[in-house]
């Protein structure tokens, strides 16, 4: 009986174990991908579960977009949210927002100085690799954040890279990508050590929900509990749907690209799903042939099926069941396999006519199985089209998206006629990418359309496919995001920012040009009385109808604004002059002058003008508001109802004359004189040096302040004789201090002006020829601004500076543009630390972060570093405790004149070793 079943076995099992051969090399080919990855997205949504999470999202939502009105967000926004999270104890942060574009100097500069107050690698920002569509030799560039951003930051890969089905089902570990090795945010942040081009499937069980999620513009307020970050990991990205970083993925269609970050960190931290290979595969089948097999053998058809299809479950069930342990088996090749094998077996009891039959329904199955392929997805509109440009098939999608049917396709009908602006010819060029052209609507029109273009090869033809979505609402809520930025909310007219926009504009006309431009302002009078009388919406009802007069009257040949309450401003350019601005004031009060019906009632307002002229009255946008708006209030306290600037109304004009007129004659007549004021050396409490600045006692205004009779002598041209009379005298004071046995230098403030003279240098090597001093005892400050201004330049001009011996010293660090990374191409040997990170450093836990980062850095740079603005002991002791070189302030001394030097170092040492001994530690 044993043998009779041996040689039974080769006949019964040949066609199924053929069959199942046959699954095994098309499921290594990965003929069966599709089904078993459909398969794990249902289980994925079937054993989905919220887990416990460390991370917290902050959100670009449509909640932030509405309360900030402008997208994208000045960069200084991203820094101050840094600055709340950071400050709420976050463990680390990872921006998930492009930052390779240049923003503004200001804003770049404001994100920069917020990234270098914390410590590296606690911020992450994002790189990725796109696809190069203008070289041949690599398919792919890498885009980086900003260097400035970059060199306080780690770096993390976002490359998520959608599989034959479009969805995203992996994540890429560590790739490299021209010569560069990149891993996503969560392997920084879990510390899981990756090799190069490793992967993993993203736990798609996890429910967002796991993560919290707040507001950026709440962060931004700092409206936020005060341990919601605490310890936490926290990612800031996009997730508002208008936005576009949405990610395809399964079990959940579409997910903000933050928030699938945010599943890769959490599938790292619960451990990563366990793949099981072919192998458990093969051993399935071999299973499947040698237990089924034979049953379905015996069995009859409909016994078989019913075993067939029991089979089947199990094998998915047991799928279902391995993947809630956290390993996923690929069931779908052994449910088919278990089909195809009571096929087989079936097949074996069949005739040929019956053969030839299950063929011809084979074949119409493979019809059927490409028409359901094209209807299935009806979220967008897919067409498949020839290689000469004509459309073979239209889903519903996009027969309501261009406004045309299924019957059309038996007239020929042409991409272009549906994508006018499309190079079918060069559509090779767009393959994988994202486009956004004009679409053509049979009745509506044209429409904003963005689709994707892949090629389909089917066995006896190419096509191309075409996914289509209609755009249009999104570009026009981005128009309203643009209106609403440059316009009043309550009479629609330009706001300040427009307003002071096209006036720059005009500014830069001007030089070409030369039309000449007026500003005026314009205040109604007493409307506060309007509102306080007949209510707010009254009064809003009266600023509308203004404005739409004022519109109405106008039309094109002026731009007016309202720049906030009862205020407007209105821009005119034209060649005939002052003439035709005084004409439009007395136009404007007229059209005010109109009665306003107001519940029942006719009112009639005033207004007071001022008017003011580019180039006549000021030079700068700034300074045209500002003469525009003391003519203003001039007309309103002359009741002239207009007035045109006049440099006798601005109260500072004569002291600011009087000071510029005398000023050369104090240079030339020796009027001036230096105070002195020590920089104390933290580590042996002894005097470095002294900075000598400038100071002026005029006869009848007493003592003038520097930052007025400075900033004159820099706009008249005769700073440079203030300055190198500062160097000479400050020269022979460190000489002085070398004959009394003190290794003192003397420091002095050379103005950004004189980094453009050509003859500095010169100048330079003249005093220090005459003067027996070595140069090594004079340094000379510099401001951030003035270098970063014309770094170039700078850098230039201080290196033939140093040169001469010359020290160099980096003032007012923090307070304007520059960076380390510019410092760090300058040749200077100390950086000053503005006051206004020292002032209240006790105090402020993100100024002791900027002062002990600025530290640390420069001394790798090899800088020192002096500390402005000491005020208190505690702020003494503390900066020596960190490390600083230098201290500089009032609570050491305040400037002295050279006479009373000799007396305070004695004081000073008497100091030192009284209360400096008793208070710092040994």
């Amino acid at each position: 009986m044993l043998n009779r079943f041996f040689n039974k076995l080769p006949k019964s099992w040949l066609l199924p174990g053929l069959a199942l051969i046959l699954i095994l090399l098309l499921y290594s080919a990965g003929v069966f991908d599709g089904i078993s990855k459909g398969l794990l997205s249902r289980e994925y949504r079937l054993l989905r579960e919220s887990r416990a999470s460390d991370l917290v999202i902050v959100e670009a939502d449509a909640k932030s977009l509405s309360e900030l009105s402008i997208w994208p967000w000045p960069r200084s926004y991203h820094g101050e949210v840094l600055h709340h999270i950071v400050g709420a104890g976050a463990r680390s942060v990872f921006f998930d927002i492009d930052f390779s574009s240049p923003s503004t100097v200001t804003e770049d500069t404001a994100f920069a100085m917020a990234l270098a107050t914390v410590p590296r690698n606690m911020v992450l920002l994002p790189t990725f690799a796109q696809r190069n569509t203008s070289a041949f030799n690599s398919p792919f560039a890498v885009t980086m954040p900003r260097a400035s951003f970059a060199q306080s930051t780690g770096l993390a890969s976002v490359n998520l890279f959608p599989e034959r089905d479009g969805l995203v089902w992996r994540a890429p570990l560590r790739e490299q990508r021209l010569g560069q090795q990149l891993s996503p945010a969560g392997v920084w942040m879990t510390d899981v050590s990756v090799e190069l081009g490793e992967s993993m499937l993203i736990d798609y069980r996890i429910d967002p929900s796991s993560f919290q999620r707040l507001s950026f513009s709440d962060v931004l307020r700092g409206n936020f509990a005060a341990d919601v970050f605490k310890g936490k990991r926290v990612i800031i990205g996009a997730t508002a749907v208008e936005l576009g970083d949405v990610t395809p993925t399964p079990a959940y269609r579409a997910l903000p690209g933050p928030v699938v970050q945010a599943l890769i960190y959490q599938t790292l931290v619960d451990g990563r799903l366990r793949e099981l290979g072919r192998g458990s595969v093969a051993l399935a089948l071999l299973v499947v042939l040698v237990l089924l097999v034979p049953l379905f053998n015996r069995a009859s058809w409909r016994v078989g099926v019913m075993l067939c299809a029991l089979s089947a479950l199990v094998a998915l069930a047991i799928s279902v069941w391995m993947l809630a342990a956290g390993v996923v088996f690929e069931a779908a090749p052994v449910a088919i396999g278990v089909v195809l094998s009571f096929i087989a077996t079936q097949l074996s009891r069949i005739d040929s006519q019956m053969l030839r039959i299950l063929r011809q329904r084979v074949k119409l199955g493979d019809q059927d199985k490409l028409m359901s392929s094209i209807v299935a997805n009806t979220d967008e509109g897919i067409l498949t089209v020839d290689r000469a440009g004509q459309v073979q098939s239209i889903n519903p999608g996009a027969e309501d998206i261009f406004g045309c049917v299924h019957d059309t396709l038996g007239d020929k009908l042409e991409i272009n006629d549906l994508l006018p602006a499309l190079d079918w010819d060069n559509r090779e060029q767009l393959y994988g990418l994202t486009v956004e052209q004009d679409g053509q609507h049979r009745d509506s029109g044209h429409f904003h359309a963005e689709f994707s273009i892949n090629p389909l090869r089917l066995s006896d033809q190419q096509l191309t496919v075409l996914c289509v979505r209609d755009i249009s609402e999104r570009i026009q809520r981005q128009k309203q995001l643009e209106y609403q930025a440059s316009h009043d909310s309550l009479t629609g007219l330009y706001n300040r920012d427009a307003l002071n926009q096209r006036i720059a504009e005009y500014l830069r006309d001007y030089a070409t040009d030369h039309t000449p431009i007026f500003l005026m302002l314009i205040d109604l009078d007493r409307f506060k009385e309007v509102n306080d009388t007949l209510g707010h919406g009254a009064g809003d009802d009266i600023l509308r109808a203004l404005g739409e007069r004022l519109v109405e009257a106008f039309g094109d040949s002026a731009l007016i604004a309202r720049l906030g309450g009862d205020e407007f401003g209105v821009l005119v350019r034209d060649a005939r002059g002052l003439v035709v601005a005084v004409e439009f004031a007395k136009r404007i009060l007229g059209v005010i002058g109109k009665p306003y019906e107001v519940d029942a009632l006719s009112l009639e307002l005033q207004a007071s003008v001022g008017i003011a002229q580019y180039l006549e009255h000021a030079e700068s946008t700034e300074k045209l508001m500002m003469c525009a708006d003391i003519a203003m209030y001039q007309a309103k306290a002359e009741r002239t109802g207009y007035a045109v600037y006049d440099e006798g109304l601005d109260t500072n004009t004569e002291r600011k004359l009087l000071i510029s007129s005398q000023l050369n004659q104090a240079v030339a007549a020796g009027d001036l004189s230096l105070y002195y004021q020590p920089k104390v050396d933290l580590k042996t409490n002894q005097v470095a040096s002294f900075e000598a600045l400038i100071r002026w006692f005029h006869p009848t205004l007493g003592r003038v302040p520097p930052d007025d009779f400075i900033t004159m002598a820099e706009r008249a041209g005769i700073i440079k004789p203030l300055t190198l009379f500062a160097i000479r005298e400050g020269m022979a004071q460190s000489l002085r201090f070398q004959e009394m046995g003190l290794q003192i230098s003397v420091a002095v403030n050379l103005s950004a002006f004189l980094l453009q003279d050509s003859s500095l240098i010169e100048d330079l090597a003249e005093i220090i020829h005459e003067s027996p001093l070595e140069p090594r005892w004079i340094s000379l400050e510099v401001t951030e601004s003035a270098i970063v201004h014309d770094l170039d330049r700078a850098v230039e001009t201080l290196n033939r500076i140093k040169d001469l011996g010359i020290s160099l010293s980096i003032d007012d660090f923090g307070t304007g543009y520059a960076s380390l990374t510019y410092i760090k191409q300058l040749p200077a040997s100390e950086l000053k630390l503005d006051q206004l990170f020292i002032k209240d450093v006790e105090a402020s836990a993100s100024d002791r972060i900027i002062v002990e980062s600025t530290i640390e850095l420069s001394h790798s740079l090899g800088l020192k570093v002096v500390a402005e603005g000491v005020e208190e002991f505690a702020t003494y002791n503390y900066l020596a405790s960190v490390g600083c070189d230098m201290a500089q302030g009032y609570w050491i001394s305040k400037p002295m004149p050279e006479d009373e030097i000799a007396a305070w170092l004695v004081e000073w040492e008497q100091r030192v070793s009284t209360e400096l001994k008793l208070a710092l530690p040994a």
